[in-house]
């Protein structure tokens, strides 16, 4: 890695959701459908239930679930990328903006 960036938080975290929520539209239908051929015929109306919420709640938990990882995994990217920086381009960077700062001041007067 030749030069760290730091990434944005909040497009992480939603692209993580949307991932996950796209991901869980595909697969938990074929699973709620396994959940209901699978079940044994006096239990077949609640495994049907159970299917059908399943098909419709897990997708949300999922961008829920995707959001707040992703969140969480790109601030922790980011605080790993902040320590990696050496302290000169820190310094660097306080010093850059001392400097604007007093030359708009003494443009001023």
């Amino acid at each position: 890695m030749k030069q760290n960036h730091r990434v944005n938080v909040g497009f992480v975290a939603t692209v993580s959701a949307i991932l996950l929520g796209v991901l869980s539209v595909v697969f938990v239908p074929f699973f709620s459908t396994l959940l209901l051929s699978l079940s044994a015929p006096v239990a077949r109306s609640v495994a049907a239930d159970t299917g059908m919420l399943l098909a419709v709640v897990t997708p949300l938990v999922c961008m829920g679930a995707g959001f707040a990882f992703g969140a969480l995994m790109a601030f922790g990217y980011n605080m790993f990328v902040w320590a990696l920086v050496p302290a000169a381009k820190k310094t660097e960077v306080v010093i850059e903006e001392e400097l604007v700062t007093e030359a708009v001041v003494g443009d001023a007067a």
